[in-house]
């Protein structure tokens, strides 16, 4: 009897599924490396765009079938032709809007009767606009047609619909230059600007806009007097440490400042007590026009975290508006007087109100639905806004013009350049940011005396306090743990190393996802070593490793990745504080490296480091923070001569940057005058 063939075993379709929007059909796949560079090819061979919020490949309509018929004949067994095909008629059946969300579709009307729009890079809006004879402009489309017909053409041809649609209410001006220009801007040189070179995903590739090239003039920084007897009776009433005293009077001695004090030093209420006695001044001396408002711009993940900080200083629920939409952003924006409680949607609150709002929370891409006055805002982790061309700096310079205290709060001030300071600068409105970028980096930037010449021109602006010079805390203890991966793991990662087919970031991508598999095993073996109540936070890079580690440690973990909804974050984070049973906090970097208090951890691994110093001095300071009195020991997994090497040795080259500005600041007294010769080198 003849033995029986062995079976081919079976193969999982890459294809998961399809999306259409009546323009577009978006290819969501299933993540496989060894397909990765052919499907890139095909897809970019057909103008398709990779879109990380959907995960999806996206191309023009016409497009579908012939991709579909490539992707089969280069594997059959991964692409079943009859599988794609079934899919697209299911898709084109139900159509949705899965683009429209991503494009940031923002028309703005020109004084000429034109309109100028912009979006995220996409080829159907790009056909379209050429159709329409819209001339480039960059990174603005300006299109000769009224405003109505463009939205009904977005709308019908693009499948935009109007919801997904900006529309700008003041008008801008299209100069002979070529420069789109509104009122009250300035100019900045193209060329000073550097677009962010950071951690692509493995997938990235796809076309992304050019940065805008203007900035708006902000009312410059000025000094202030201060009631001494407030400073003390507010630190009296809200528990305010020697130090954090010290902070507020900096704040209000200034119309506006960058308060940069070390992770976990209470930034968060030194400024709302600042805001509380800015909003409470006497209505004959502070020349501030009712409603009274402060304005909180924060990351998502953060909003909560200032909304627990106001009602512990004793700030009621009807006087703070945590935004979580553009309707509700665009309802407190225009109402003066509404009432808002934050466990229902704020538009729930229009027909009841019946006092005013006094403190508005929101994040920074919820800014361009705003458009009142305020009188003081706060921007929290301020370092999202160094990157001049970013929508959400141009937002925030757009309010801030007519917000006259600007106080901006980061442990972080410079992740990776002198020039991040820059825009930060001008947005506080110090003669330092009455410079161009090209003029600033070439005073303040490259060698150590030019950083330290920056620390002393900073510090009137800038108040920066390290813990071990006003906290008395046992202080952290870094480890590095030598892993020695097994022959298969070497041999893949060379393989990876050598593979002169992939473009550079598609193989770093690779590498550090296997760098996370080679260092696992050695991590579980050390928390398992750890003593019986001590609790850890890991750090990771990929969801891939948070659920592994998940998996290995069961119900002894919590995790944090950005699928989770604010609500199940919290109850992670409240487990890990208070539940003697869950000792493990495993998370992204992303996800969980600002903004958390998890002081009940006192070790902390990075499975992957990021990609600068102060990222992993803030994931860190999630454990070494005010409320720790043991001390926090960091272990730093490597594996030697890989990639793992050179990133360990780029920290500390941007460590030493940082330390040159801002170690320089620290060992001069904050005294320096507030004239013109802050603009000479």
């Amino acid at each position: 009897m003849n033995p029986a063939a062995p079976q081919k075993p079976p193969v999982t379709p890459l294809l998961q599924f399809i999306l259409h929007d009546g323009q577009r059909v978006g290819f969501v796949l299933q993540y496989d490396p060894d397909h990765l560079a052919a499907i890139r090819a095909i897809f970019q061979e057909h103008r398709g765009v990779w879109r990380k919020p959907s995960r999806a490949w996206v191309v023009p309509q016409g497009a579908a079938r012939e991709i579909m018929a490539e992707l089969a004949e280069m594997d059959p067994d991964r692409f079943p032709l009859a599988r794609s095909e079934a899919f697209l008629e299911k898709a084109t059946q139900n159509p949705r809007a899965f683009v429209a969300p991503q494009l940031d579709v923002q028309i703005q009307p020109l004084t000429d009767g034109r309109q100028a729009v912009r979006f995220a890079y996409d080829p159907v809006l790009v056909t379209l606009l050429h159709k329409m004879r819209g001339h480039w402009h960059k990174p603005w489309w300006v299109v000769d047609s009224p405003l109505e017909k463009l939205q009904d053409r977005l709308e019908c041809l693009g499948a935009i619909p109007r919801s997904y649609m900006t529309i700008h209410s003041d008008l801008w001006e299209l100069l002979e230059s070529g420069t789109l220009q509104p009122t009250g801007l300035i100019h900045v040189e193209e060329g000073d600007i550097e677009p962010e070179h950071g951690d692509a995903a493995a997938f990235a590739g796809y076309p992304t806009e050019g940065p805008a090239v203007l900035v708006p003039l902000i009312t410059p920084l000025s000094l202030l007097d201060v009631d001494a007897d407030q400073i003390r009776s507010m630190s009296e009433a809200y528990g305010l440490y020697p130090y954090q005293a010290e902070g507020l009077h900096f704040l209000l001695a200034r119309s506006t400042a960058l308060l940069a004090d070390d992770m976990g030093l209470g930034k968060t209420r030194q400024a709302l007590v600042a805001a509380l006695a800015v909003l409470e001044a006497p209505s004959d001396t502070s020349n501030m026009d009712s409603p009274r408002r402060a304005l909180i711009v924060c990351p998502a993940s953060l909003k909560r975290n200032w909304e627990a900080e106001l009602k512990a200083i004793g700030i009621p629920d009807c006087a703070i508006a945590r935004v979580e939409s553009l309707a509700a952003a665009r309802a407190i924006d225009q109402s003066p007087s509404l009432s808002a409680g934050v466990t229902e949607p704020l538009e729930n609150h229009l027909e009841t109100a019946s006092e005013t709002v006094r403190f508005v929370i929101v994040n920074y891409e919820l800014l361009r639905a705003l458009d009142g006055h305020y009188t003081v805002a706060i921007f929290d982790e301020a370092h999202y806004l160094k990157e001049p061309g970013a929508r959400r700096t141009q937002e925030a310079f757009r309010l801030a013009q007519r917000i006259p205290r600007r106080w901006l709060l980061t442990a972080t001030p410079m992740l990776n350049r002198e020039e991040e300071l820059w825009t930060l600068l001008r947005l506080g409105g110090h003669p330092m940011g009455a410079l161009s970028l090209s003029a600033f980096r070439s005073l303040y930037a490259g060698e150590p005396e030019q950083r330290a010449l920056l620390g002393t021109r900073i510090q009137e602006w800038m108040l920066r306090r390290q813990k071990h010079e006003v906290l008395t805390l046992p202080g952290k203890y870094h480890q590095t743990l030598s892993v020695n991966p097994e022959p298969d793991w070497v041999a893949a990662y060379a393989e990876i190393r050598d593979n002169e087919q992939l473009r550079a970031i598609e193989k770093i991508g690779r590498m550090r996802i296997l760098l996370e598999r080679g260092k696992r095993e050695v991590v579980l073996d050390v928390l398992d070593n750890l003593q019986e109540t001590a609790k850890a936070l890991i750090f990771c890079q990929y969801r891939e490793t948070v659920h592994w580690f998940a998996e290995q440690l069961g119900d002894s973990s919590v995790t944090l990745t950005g699928a989770l909804t604010n609500k199940a974050r919290d109850r992670a984070v409240h487990r890990f504080q208070q539940d003697p049973s869950v000792r493990w906090l495993v998370a992204t970097i992303d996800t969980a490296g600002v903004g958390l208090n998890l002081t009940a951890a006192t070790y902390v691994f990075f499975v992957s480091r990021p990609w600068t110093p102060a990222a992993q001095d803030q994931a860190e300071d999630r454990a070494y923070r005010i409320g720790q009195n043991r001390r926090v020991e960091i272990y730093l997994p490597l594996i030697a001569e890989t990639i793992d090497s050179d990133i360990a040795a780029l920290l500390e080259a941007k460590r030493a940057v940082s330390e040159g500005v801002l170690g320089e600041m620290l060992t001069r007294p904050a005294d320096v005058d507030l004239d013109s010769s802050l603009l000479i080198g």
